[in-house]
């Protein structure tokens, strides 16, 4: 698996390589003329275009780090960007978490000045070579490999689906819900506050938040009356550019593991490229404002760097998986068994002693594991901290044997519902978790849906495709030793991840997503050795033109998401709300989701007795010194003053009232005024009635309950998602 010498031009034949190129533009071009030019606009004079500069400038610490870490990599090696690029960007979360949490961002033009100088110093520590500079964008190796080219279909999806205002895309997560619940909305409020910190109305606040941290240093770059308006789009911008640099960590790990010669890493290298960005469920979150896209770039880069370890020594590359292993729990942490356990596995696996020295060899595997636990400890420790200090436990809201038992802010019943609502039922079978496995993987998409949520094929057949590659990987007659034994290492490495998702979450089809880092290596690995040895150029055009279906696939799905089409066409189309009510339905309702909106457009929609975003509400209809609370409608990221809210667990002010008052709807109704300090409720019954189906919500909040006191309270406007804004009567 160590590759030291350069990597040249590849021998793939050049009219095959042509045909890869203008099929991929063809395509390309399609894609974005029948999106029209509004990406690019976004992208390039937007606010967008500070995540690549963002990115840059954690590659510069990256160059460093890699430099420091595997000191003894040579000039040629293809490990040696990726790596950078890895080690950099999980080092600026790490420190941009840290100096969230000291306080070190609020808003004002002084402390704007030392962010954009921090950046500044990683763009000068990257120019001082202008060999990794150029290598940062792949010009060159992409016109000396035009396999590449055949990912654009799929990038140019990401980047027409980033440009998408958040809230409007992508069925299968309600439009970004959670991104506009907490992914935004905490750094929008921890920029407010000046600092990142456990908010008591928002359980995610106690989380280690990394992308969110960073999503917060993004917005404290704006100086607009409401930066994190201004910025929406960079955080996007910021995990789609996360979600290409994982498809390149990817594709760096899949050839080095093919190994080879020169046409067989270049096969690995361009289908692990084009098989990773042609996942549908990898451009669909990469699109928004998540955290997904950090966990697979840090797995993938920490694989990378395990294949690099006889160039950094034991304690150095025990150091940088620590630091990449340790932003992937931060980032989500979920990776502590999605990411980080599956890693240790393959790592144990792929690792072969000499007899001779097998003492040695598990002495410098100790070195390597006591090395990463501390670094990644060290990492974390604002996180564990900062809990500690606002909850009295380390890792609220989770329960931690031995290390953290403590309810924070919370009761024992919220604490068990938590719980309850973030892992399968303890009495579920292992055939029905064997069934929703294959739901939420294998057969997502295809036949009829298990339940009511958008049933759409965002995992195509990668787990097939991937599943079978192992197999072959483990069995096949002409293979080494060495690749057997890699394919076991990801067999066990899958097996690992397949096994907690099925008993340790909730069994969410987006929570399988680093499953695509060994099933896209395993492709590339088994599939390269095979299309290198074909000489003839029609199999090669072939190959190429399936490698470009491939990519193809988000570009289908976002045509099949209907909520996601239409808001394609809204955008590209430059309207915002339609003003021939009978002619533009279709276009009025996708505009109702549409950002902060305008007083114009919610003056137009009251007129017409139509329904409007809350934001529009709260924005622009309620009056000067209004107050807003809000129960059941957390995505409140667009309102340009945050309403008084609760996440489903936390609760908003209908709950605490209701705790305080359970049978006397008149008594609550009071509270909302004398200790809530409420003018108006918005109360989100369609939301309501969804948390209630799924196990998820108060006890406290029963329908009837929330009817009386709602009875009690005056109509003002109607919510799209379903709710009513009420006006609280002033108590005397």
């Amino acid at each position: 698996m160590t590759v030291t010498a350069p990597l040249p031009d590849t021998p793939i034949d050049r009219r095959a390589q042509f045909a890869a190129m203008a099929l991929a533009g063809v395509v390309l071009g399609g894609v974005l003329l029948t999106g029209s030019a509004f990406p690019i606009k976004v992208w390039f004079p937007g606010a967008a275009c500070v995540s690549v500069l963002w990115i840059a400038a954690a590659a510069g610490y990256g160059r460093v780090l890699r430099r420091v870490l595997f000191p003894r990599m040579e000039a040629g090696d293809p490990r040696r960007t990726p790596l950078a690029i890895g080690l950099g960007v999980a080092f600026a979360l790490a420190v941009v978490n840290l100096f969230a949490t000291l306080g070190f961002m609020p808003m004002h033009a002084w402390w704007r000045f030392v962010w954009w100088i921090g950046m500044g110093i990683g763009w000068i520590l990257a120019g001082l070579s202008w060999r990794f500079v150029g290598s940062l964008f792949r010009v060159r190796s992409i016109a000396a490999d035009p396999l590449l080219w055949c990912a654009l279909p799929a990038i140019a999806a990401l980047a027409l689906a980033t440009a998408l205002p958040p809230g409007l895309a992508w069925s299968t997560e309600f439009g970004g819900y959670d991104a506009l619940a907490y992914h935004l909305e905490l750094p929008k409020e921890w920029l407010a506050a000046g600092a990142l910190e456990p908010l008591r109305h928002n359980v995610y606040s106690a989380f280690p938040s990394f992308m969110e941290g960073a999503y917060l240093q993004l917005f404290s770059l704006s100086a607009d009356a409401v930066p994190a308006h201004d910025m929406a789009l960079a955080p996007q911008a910021l995990h789609a550019v996360l979600a290409v640099c994982a498809a390149w960590m990817v594709a760096a790990t899949a050839e080095v593991i093919a190994g080879g010669d020169r046409c067989q890493r270049a096969w690995a290298r361009a289908i692990g490229w084009c098989g990773f960005l042609g996942i549908p469920w990898v451009i669909v979150t990469g699109s928004l404002a998540y955290n997904e896209m950090a966990v697979l770039l840090m797995l993938a880069a920490a694989m990378l760097a395990w294949t690099a370890r006889e160039q950094a020594g034991a304690w150095r590359v025990g150091v940088a998986l620590g630091l990449l292993l340790g932003a992937a729990v931060g980032a989500k942490l979920v990776a502590a068994g999605m990411a980080v356990l599956p890693f240790a596995c393959w790592a144990v696996v792929t690792t072969h002693p000499n007899t001779t020295s097998a003492t040695r060899h598990a002495r410098a595997l100790a070195v390597s594991a006591g090395a990463a636990s501390l670094t990644a400890l060290l990492i974390l420790a604002p996180w564990l901290i900062r809990n500690h200090a606002a909850t009295g436990s380390w890792t609220f809201p989770f329960r931690v044997p031995l290390v953290s038992s403590g309810n924070g802010w919370w009761t024992e019943e919220q604490m068990t519902r938590f719980a309850a609502g973030h892992t399968a039922a303890a009495d579920m079978g292992m055939s029905a978790r064997l069934r929703a496995l294959g739901d939420a993987g294998f057969l997502q998409g295809f036949g009829a849906a298990p339940d009511a949520d958008p049933w759409l094929p965002q995992w195509s057949v990668v787990f097939w495709i991937g599943s079978v590659a192992i197999v072959l990987l483990m069995i096949g007659l002409r293979r080494v030793w060495h690749m057997r034994s890699m394919g076991l290492a990801l067999g066990v490495m899958l097996l690992a991840q397949l096994v907690f998702w099925m008993f340790a979450t909730h069994l969410k089809s987006r929570f399988l997503l680093p499953c695509a880092v060994p099933l896209t290596v395993a492709t590339a690995v088994a599939a390269a050795p095979v299309l290198a040895q074909q000489s003839r150029g029609i199999i090669v055009a072939l190959s190429a033109l399936l490698l470009t279906a491939w990519s193809l696939q988000p570009s289908l799905l976002m045509r099949m998401d209907t909520r996601t089409a239409s808001a394609v066409e809204l955008c590209a189309s430059g309207r915002t709300v339609a003003t021939d009510v009978d002619g533009q339905g279709m276009v009025r309702e996708i505009a109702n989701d549409l950002g902060p909106g305008t007083a114009a457009f919610a003056q137009e929609s009251a007129t017409l007795g139509d329904a409007m975003p809350l934001a529009w509400i709260a924005n622009w209809q309620l009056p000067p010194g209004a107050v807003l609370g809000s129960e059941g409608d957390a995505d409140v990221f667009w309102c340009r003053t945050t309403p008084i809210t609760g996440t489903v667990w936390d609760g908003g002010p209908l709950t605490r009232v209701l705790r305080a008052h359970p049978d006397d709807p008149v008594a609550a109704v009071r509270a909302l005024s004398i200790d809530e300090h409420l003018t108006h409720l918005a109360i989100g019954e369609s939301m309501l009635a969804r948390w209630k189906a799924s196990g998820w919500i108060d006890p406290i909040l029963t329908p009837e309950r929330v009817r009386a006191v709602a009875a009690l309270l005056n109509p003002v406007a109607r919510t799209v998602s379903g709710g009513v804004v009420y006006k609280v009567p002033l108590a005397h």
